[in-house]
């Protein structure tokens, strides 16, 4: 990897230039990032986050902070690292993330790497140390949830955080996290995150998740384990079962096309009613981090194998620490992979200026 002062300053003036081209009086400006997988604040590619954290906002204050999960490494694999290590990173982490952007709200998602053992998740150990510290009291929870949505005045957007894995069981003889929504999150997504009724000055809406909706909802067969920590004691898990899926995918596709086909949706047995009749803020995308790839993937479109069922793009971001995307380690320049949202419903279009390895990319959103 090379990094030097020149190419970094050549890259912030890049990007800078973009932004101030693209960036309208609506716009909603958003630098997201994603699976870091760091082990420590000292690394490279988290001081360059920073610091480009804090010369974007210099040159134009954002609207919020993004970050997309697995912000640590796999610690209880390398070390039996402490709840008390992991929450000293992750407080680490967000507090200089906020530190760099000033008062600006920093809106922060849970990966599969962000909980005990940094295995395995749990909403109690994730509240304490995210709970409504960073959002600028902006995020509207469900108690102590790690799911919640955000309501953007300025471009007049809803903004929609999902938690995935919704646990894990940790008790059972190979400790595995709960790759599901789950009845209560899906209840919550249907009757109150996408309710009409609470929308009356919504006209757009950006899902974000840890996990793409692409991923298989089955996990296939499990053969080979991995040693893991769980905070308290050794154990070992299958591997397939650590690297995720979304066991209730096609339930929350079915919502999200009720929604976009403003039907109503009832599931009887998760006791979920919805009248999306008067819904009118349309789905502008879902973005995602967890596959370490970039991608933009159409309705109906395929990734990979599998297939976006849902009624808008999906948007994949690679890892913020370029070596863990494949399809950068091998042409690192800078050392780094950050996205610049820039949201502009005035021209229907969304744009993600890359700082960093990587490249830009931009589609015409259903305003």
């Amino acid at each position: 990897m090379t990094n030097n002062t020149a190419a970094w300053k050549a890259e912030v003036e890049d990007t800078a230039a973009k932004l101030q081209a693209l960036a309208e009086a609506d716009s909603l400006i958003i630098p997201i990032y994603t699976d870091l997988h760091t082990s420590s604040l000292k690394g490279e590619s988290f001081r360059l986050l920073i610091q480009g954290l804090k010369e974007i906002s210099a040159i134009r204050k954002p609207n919020a902070v993004i970050s997309l999960g697995d912000n640590l490494s796999m610690l209880g694999r390398t070390e039996h690292a402490s709840n008390a290590r992991i929450r000293e990173l992750l407080t680490g982490i967000f507090d200089q993330t906020a530190d760099a952007v000033g008062d600006v709200p920093c809106y922060i998602l849970h990966g599969n790497h962000d909980g005990l053992g940094t295995d395995f998740f749990d909403r109690e150990f994730w509240y304490s140390i995210v709970g409504n510290h960073y959002d600028n009291q902006k995020a509207r929870r469900e108690g102590h949830s790690a799911y919640f949505y955000v309501d953007e005045q300025k471009s007049h957007s809803r903004l929609i955080f999902l938690s995935l894995p919704s646990g894990s069981d940790v008790e059972a003889e190979l400790p595995t996290p709960l790759w599901e929504f789950g009845d209560i999150q899906l209840k919550w997504l249907a009757e109150t995150a996408l309710n009409p009724e609470s929308m009356q000055e919504i006209q757009n809406i950006i899902l974000f998740c840890h996990v793409p909706f692409t991923t298989p909802s089955e996990s296939g067969v499990m053969t080979a384990k991995l040693g893991v920590w769980t905070g308290v004691r050794a154990a070992e898990s299958y591997i397939k079962a650590l690297c995720g899926w979304i066991s209730d995918r096609e339930e929350a596709e079915k919502i999200l096309k009720a929604y976009a086909s403003h039907t109503a949706y009832h599931e009887e047995k998760r006791n979920i009613h919805a009248d999306y009749t008067a819904a009118k803020a349309p789905l502008i995308a879902c973005i995602s981090g967890h596959n370490h790839n970039d991608r933009v993937i159409l309705p109906g479109q395929q990734n990979g194998t599998h297939p976006n069922h849902l009624p808008c793009p999906q948007i994949l971001i690679g890892g913020a620490d370029p070596r863990v995307n494949p399809e950068l380690r091998e042409q690192i320049q800078i050392g780094v992979s950050m996205d610049i949202l820039i949201f502009t419903p005035s021209k229907g279009r969304l744009s993600l200026i890359r700082l960093g390895d990587g490249e830009d990319r931009e589609y015409a959103a259903q305003v």
